[in-house]
């Protein structure tokens, strides 16, 4: 997806909010094709179901005249109809599938069709600074309560997650105090 000034928060300190608002609206599109599982939001950029790996999301800035002309684009990789019931034992608990989820094959255009509805309203309460974007990210967190290493390139820091702030911050609590975290890469979760 390419999104353009319209489709953006007004300020490029809000950008990276936008991962979370697509990973609401995966949550809530697929929920209409396998409602049984407990889909979630795994900071900054996953969708999980039942703790396994479903959706990943990137945003990018492209360049300086993507910057200026206020563009981002962004990718969403979503396992519609490729079953992980056969992958190797040992990856089988790290991903799934909305086939595995639904026990069916998927129309992958009807799932496309929910899914874009769902960005195109989740994008639309961003931009108007709708809070329940906000407490929907905060609920669907499934990091909430447990212990996180997160990478963040020159050093690491390891906490309990606090949730997912109002303003997409990953907070973290350790013995050093509170940690509001903007990016970085989630490298080991507790087993809880």
């Amino acid at each position: 997806l390419i999104l353009d000034a319209p489709h953006l928060p007004a300020t490029e300190k809000d950008w990276p909010q936008i991962s979370l608002a697509i990973a609401v609206a995966l949550c809530a599109a697929l929920e209409s094709f396998a409602p049984q599982p407990q889909f979630g939001v795994k900071w900054p950029n996953d969708v999980h179901a039942n703790g396994r790996k479903i959706a990943g999301i990137l945003v990018e800035i492209p360049n300086a005249a993507e910057l200026a002309a206020r563009r981002v684009v962004v990718g969403v990789g979503l396992n519609v109809n490729n079953s992980w019931r056969n992958a190797p034992a040992e990856i089988q608990h790290i991903g799934t599938s909305l086939c595995d989820l639904a026990k069916q094959t998927q129309e992958a255009e009807q799932v496309m069709i929910a899914v874009l509805g769902e960005i195109e309203s989740c994008l639309s309460l961003l931009v108007n600074g709708d809070a329940r974007l906000n407490t929907s990210w905060q609920n669907l967190c499934v990091l909430g309560g447990r212990t996180v290493v997160v990478d963040l390139g020159r050093s690491t820091v390891a906490g309990t997650c606090r949730g997912i702030d109002t303003d997409g911050a990953l907070v973290l609590e350790n013995e050093t105090g509170t940690q509001r975290l903007y990016g970085g890469v989630i490298r080991s979760i507790d087993a809880s």
